[in-house]
């Protein structure tokens, strides 16, 4: 009785931990906006050679179509896939990043996590649809 009991403790606590690491992504990398969701739903994708090459501004910043996330406290912004030199802080906690640039903070919601896509809601609600490469 108890081999089984141990048993179920310890497959608990392997899925307990498999699950953990689901939710939590490795968010260090490049993230690129692949298409912003509209208030009606409708979505407006950015690719080259369209009229909307690129997103403006999915952080609160200055022209920029998303982030690469250097570490842990780190990024620097993207416009159409290349680095800007235009660097900030952040953290991730309850599914909301907290980003800082020229002193500024702004929170930025965390959606429909993977660790190749996400959705972010920024602090003027735009929903952007981001891709990691």
């Amino acid at each position: 009785m108890n081999k089984i009991t141990l048993m179920l403790v310890a497959l608990i606590f392997i899925y307990a931990c498999r699950k953990e690491e689901s939710v939590k992504p490795n968010f260090i990398g490049k993230w690129e906006a692949e298409y912003l969701v509209q208030s009606n739903g409708d979505t407006i994708f950015y690719q080259k050679g369209s009229f909307w090459p690129c997103a403006y501004a999915v952080l609160p910043f200055e022209y920029n179509s998303g982030f690469e996330l250097t570490d842990k406290t780190n990024g620097e912004l993207i416009w159409c896939g290349r680095k800007k030199g235009q660097f900030f802080t952040w953290s991730h906690e309850n599914n909301a990043f907290k980003v800082n640039f020229d002193n500024e903070e702004y929170v930025i919601s965390v959606e429909n996590i993977t660790n190749s896509s996400m959705q972010i809601i920024t602090h003027q609600g735009w929903k952007y649809h981001m891709r990691k490469f």
